[in-house]
């Protein structure tokens, strides 16, 4: 009996709940694309990562003229083209059945005024609004988290920009990456071995 408790024991704390380390499964940051700026950016740009749809996106990079936009970065999208219709811009990648953290990077557009983007991954919808900053050439250019989603079948990583007067929000990077949650077999594991413990005891009470 007392082999038998110990057994349990031991596989009750080897099966304890592990985090899983969470798994890269989409990262841009737009430095595959080649030189030089690209208005109005065709979806053949962007290697089959990302498509736009309703309108249009620039993508910049050195030594284009607009470059300079990217808040002292290299490369990034300017997501309202020149157009004067802001497109919506979708990762091509789908995803589903897993729990996701969602990660990206924007700034205001760097001229003037202020603009408002619209981010979305599954049911997650939010919208963030930034100003332009004159004295540092640059707005709250640091590493945003959207949260953490649950993917559907089809599920996509979008961004659209409000308005249409060809400048738009700044967008720098995007990731997502599973999130790091408990092992669900673990935990079940874990359950089974406490069951059993208790089954051990109340025989033991009754003899």
């Amino acid at each position: 009996m007392k082999t038998i408790i110990a057994s349990l024991v031991l596989a009750m704390f080897a099966a304890a709940p592990l985090s899983a380390a969470p798994v890269i499964l989409f990262q841009d940051d737009f430095s595959s694309y080649g030189p030089g700026d690209v208005l109005n950016a065709p979806d053949s740009v962007f290697n089959g990562n990302w498509k736009v749809s309703g309108g249009t996106v620039d993508y910049l990079a050195p030594p284009g003229v607009f470059s300079g936009l990217c808040s002292g970065q290299s490369n990034c999208v300017d997501l309202d083209g020149s157009t004067g219709q802001s497109g919506l811009f979708e990762t091509a990648q789908t995803f589903s059945n897993n729990v996701f953290d969602v990660l990206f990077q924007i700034s205001g557009n760097n001229r003037s005024g202020s603009d408002t983007v619209t981010i979305t991954f599954g049911s997650i919808v939010r919208s963030i609004t930034l100003a332009y900053d004159q004295v540092a050439n640059q707005s709250n250019f640091g590493t945003d988290f959207l949260g953490v989603a649950v993917g559907a079948i089809g599920t996509t990583l979008s961004f659209q920009n409000a308005g249409g007067d060809n400048v738009g929000i700044i967008l720098k990077t995007a990731l997502v990456q599973t999130s790091a949650v408990p092992v669900p077999a673990a935990g079940g594991l874990m359950a089974l071995g406490l069951a059993g413990l208790a089954a051990l005891r109340r025989r033991k009470q009754r003899a």
